[in-house]
């Protein structure tokens, strides 16, 4: 992975999940700091700016959501993962943050190192990701799960498309709508787009692996391809997907 810029804080009370946080994070080349709790968190966002929070939701003292609302107080546009389980009873306090218009991204809990470094590297350098979740250098060809080149999309080809949102927050509407900007400049009548609010139903996260939102997914036709974090790059997300005109 090429070096990223920015500065990176995980706030979580256990020293464990900090800890594998910190040596995901090293390859990326960005300064990680750790706070043990969410007081502690918000102490440092004040005195230094940050260009990435990853978060855990269940905390003692000063839990994840309170510790996100007085974050937003700070600075509404820094991205802001919650680290969670993806099941309805941990994401159920989420919705009236969302519907308060406080935006926020999810991480699923249990993470694997190499999906820390995949998302960190997409948001604070706008890379994109193939098949097998590895960030792909913008010279390489679009490769399928196999690792074979993925041949340049036919005519007649109808992509199916699933994207995973946490809620209708402004970000999330920002990722629809640019999305389906770039959809209908390059694939105009040749896509169907579901939209999933992993909130709501996150148990659908589970059929493609999606572990953060935003993830947009090719299911069909095969290989199953996904870009996750940021759509900012229209060249990155069709070649991701494997999807160029």
């Amino acid at each position: 992975m090429g070096t990223v810029n920015g500065r990176i804080l995980v706030i979580d009370d256990e020293e464990a999940v900090r800890k594998s946080f910190v040596l995901a994070l090293q390859k990326t080349g960005c300064p990680v700091d750790v706070a043990e709790s969410g007081e502690k968190g918000i102490e440092m966002f004040r005195a230094r700016p940050y260009d990435l929070v990853f978060l855990d939701l269940r905390m003692p003292g000063l839990d994840g959501l309170a510790t996100l609302r007085a974050i937003r107080a700070l600075s509404p546009a820094v991205p802001v993962y919650i680290v969670t389980a993806f099941h309805q009873a941990f994401l159920d306090g989420l919705e009236a943050a969302e519907q308060a218009g406080i935006v926020f991204e999810l991480l699923q809990k249990p993470v694997e190192s190499s999906q820390i470094r995949l998302l960190a590297g997409n948001i604070l350098a706008g890379s994109g990701a193939g098949a097998d979740g590895r960030l792909r250098p913008q010279e390489q060809p679009a490769a399928a799960a196999d690792g074979t080149r993925q041949p340049p999309a036919t005519q007649g080809t109808v992509f199916q498309l699933r994207l995973y949102v946490a809620g209708q927050t402004q970000r999330s509407r920002d990722a629809m709508r640019d999305l389906s900007a770039l959809l209908e400049a390059t694939m105009a009548g040749r896509y169907s787009l579901v939209i999933v609010d992993v909130l709501k139903e996150p148990e659908q996260a589970r059929e493609y692996d999606v572990f953060a939102t935003p993830t947009l997914v090719k299911s069909n036709p095969p290989p199953v391809r996904k870009v996750v974090g940021n759509f900012r790059d229209p060249e990155r997300v069709l070649a991701g997907l494997g999807m160029r005109p």
